[in-house]
């Protein structure tokens, strides 16, 4: 049997984890804090899981396949993860990256509505159409429960037999077949010749709104 050790309890490691343990190998995932911990790139309340790539159909098939998988992981896991709520893109060109999204979708068959530009308010009533040109309406698109989704990984991985183990774990410390270092801006401190990163810091801010802003359930 072969052995995989990944470094990284986050939404990368623990996928893989899961993966890879599923596929018959022997997997340990080492992760010095709580998987879905505050600190780790997947960690938050929400990302969003939508359908519209531009031109890239690839990406548009990847996101639903990921849809449906998160979907099986709330069965299994008994957790809601993924919150159907829609996605609203503003279009200000017919040759941009919004309306390249429109064809690939139709073409995917993933239900998609064009809408004009003065149609705004129907989802946000402070909408101002400016110079936009049209709107794209994604219905099944919605937020995905980040922390929560992170959390279902790592523990359906565990249950299917990842070992577990909360340590730091250091180069020329972790053993296997295969050694994957799924760290996301720490690996800057573990190979600094090897991996050039720019690490950045993105505040986000939160603001209370009353219910009309209130996405639809």
């Amino acid at each position: 049997m072969s052995s995989a050790s990944i470094v990284g309890a986050g939404i990368f490691g623990a996928s893989l984890a899961y993966r890879l343990i599923r596929d018959g190998w022997d997997v340990t995932l080492y992760e010095r804090h709580e998987p879905g911990h505050e600190r780790a790139a997947s960690g938050g309340e929400s990302r969003l899981i939508r359908f519209s790539h531009g031109s890239d159909a690839w990406y548009t098939r990847s996101a639903l396949r990921a849809r449906d998988l998160w979907r099986e992981l709330e069965v299994e896991s008994g957790r809601e993860l993924f919150v159907e709520c829609g996605v609203l893109w503003l279009g200000r060109r017919e040759d941009g990256w919004e309306a390249a999204s429109e064809v690939v979708l139709r073409e995917e068959g993933v239900p998609v509505e064009r809408l004009q530009a003065d149609e705004g308010e129907r989802f946000f009533p402070s909408f101002e159409q400016g110079d936009l040109e049209f709107l794209l309406w994604e219905p099944e698109a919605g937020v995905l429960r980040a922390t929560e989704a992170t959390m279902a990984t790592a523990e359906a991985a565990q249950n299917a037999g990842v070992r577990l183990v909360q340590t730091e774990a250091l180069p020329g410390q972790v053993e296997g077949d295969v050694v994957v270092w799924a760290c996301g801006a720490w690996l800057l401190g573990l190979f600094p010749r090897l991996v050039p990163l720019r690490v950045t810091r993105q505040s986000l801010f939160f603001v209370r709104t009353d219910d009309r802003w209130r996405a639809s359930e």
